[in-house]
């Protein structure tokens, strides 16, 4: 009992510093599968996986995985609709680190999908393994079917820019 009193800090580090090393494997099992980023890669090229970025724009527009389709984690149980021709697919789906994730998982299953995994990691450990990213806002929209351009020279890329234009004018402005 002594030995207690006269050690209750170090007693303390060791009991917050195992808690800290647990705390990982606890997350991870609450957030259902988990794959690798090998694991991933053998999805996407055997299984045909979709990959879901659930990080928002801003971040998706910095760097994400190539190919990925960006819906944030707030809007997912929204726009789930989106995936429903990919149901038969495996989805991926990633956030930076993978803490944001554990809450996609359901939504995604209450909408009818069968095979939905995390990636352990996220983005950064993607990146750290040196697999394909990409930048920019691709993936963020599907080319709409009823777009009607005004003007013979309109384009599907002008409409694009425009959107993109309208999109940075209300963030520089937004209060």
């Amino acid at each position: 009992m002594e030995f207690v009193k006269n050690n209750i800090f170090l007693i303390l580090v060791a009991l917050v510093s195992g808690a800290m090393l647990l705390w990982p494997l606890v997350r991870r099992g609450t957030g259902g599968p988990w794959v690798n980023t090998l694991e991933a890669t053998q999805l996407i090229n055997r299984n045909d996986a979709l990959v879901v970025d659930v990080r928002d724009a801003a971040e998706y527009a910095k760097g994400h995985i190539l190919g990925a389709r960006n819906i944030p984690l707030a809007e997912l149980e929204r726009r789930a609709e989106e995936l429903v021709k990919h149901k038969a697919k495996p989805l991926i789906v990633y956030c930076d680190t993978g803490s944001r994730i554990s809450g996609a998982l359901p939504i995604l299953r209450k909408q009818g999908f069968g095979s939905v995994v995390n990636l352990s990691g996220g983005y950064a450990a993607w990146q750290q393994a040196g697999l394909p990213v990409e930048k920019g806002l691709a993936g963020i929209m599907t080319p709409p079917t009823d777009l009607v351009p005004s003007g013979p020279d309109r384009s599907f890329a002008d409409a694009m820019n425009y959107l993109r234009w309208e999109e940075a004018l209300g963030r520089k402005y937004a209060t």
